[in-house]
């Protein structure tokens, strides 16, 4: 009835952002140390469920991305470069230069209509991106802090630290930028084969 009618009770996009400390060796007071987990209600978990039920068909990414996949961690992928740079290293007297991308936080700062235009692009049904919209549209969240609730605030950017979709919506995001890579023919050939980038977790 939900997916059908297109609507999505405002109950759904309210959570509770828990704030932990990332490194506890590093300073505490500084808000950078933190990573916001939000806690969905249950109704939201299992909607977010039937959405992935929805277009699983569609949620696939390059398989250059090593994170939020069955069978593949950020271990595989750091054994993918190590692997790479000791080929490089042999074949290139002067060695491997490597640029890395920091992207961290990176959940908090995926811009919603980003990603809307990629899913459109995608082809993803018309249904599962209006119920998206509606949803993140209603996204009301507060920080429990010492068991106190902040005021309630609407969010803007971002896709859920702990959502189900989350992962997948992401892996979506960052994909255009592995394409982009790929286009541009740019890093190092052997045998005309192109090793310019390997993972992404």
């Amino acid at each position: 009835m939900l997916v059908s009618c297109g609507i999505v009770p405002s109950a759904f996009g309210r959570g509770i952002v828990i704030p932990l400390v990332k490194n506890t060796d590093e300073n505490i007071a500084d808000s950078s140390n933190y990573r916001g987990i939000t806690l969905s209600p249950m109704i939201s978990k299992i909607f977010e469920c039937l959405m992935i039920d929805m277009v699983k068909d569609k949620l696939i990414s390059s398989d250059l991305q090593f994170g939020f996949k069955s069978n593949s961690s950020c271990s595989h992928a750091i054994l993918a470069l190590q692997a790479r740079v000791k080929h490089i290293w042999i074949i290139c007297d002067n060695g491997a230069t490597l640029c890395a991308l920091d992207v961290s936080k990176a959940f908090d700062r995926v811009n919603f209509y980003g990603l809307f235009k990629i899913l459109v692009d995608c082809l993803f049904p018309k249904c599962f991106i209006d119920l998206l919209l509606d949803w993140f549209s209603k996204c009301i969240s507060c920080v429990r802090w010492n068991g106190i609730l902040s005021s309630p605030f609407a969010m803007y950017a971002g896709v859920r630290q702990g959502g189900l979709l989350s992962p997948a919506l992401f892996a979506m995001y960052i994909d255009k930028l592995i394409q982009l890579f790929k286009s541009s023919g740019l890093g190092c050939r052997y045998n005309n084969t192109l090793y310019w980038l390997h993972m992404l977790c």
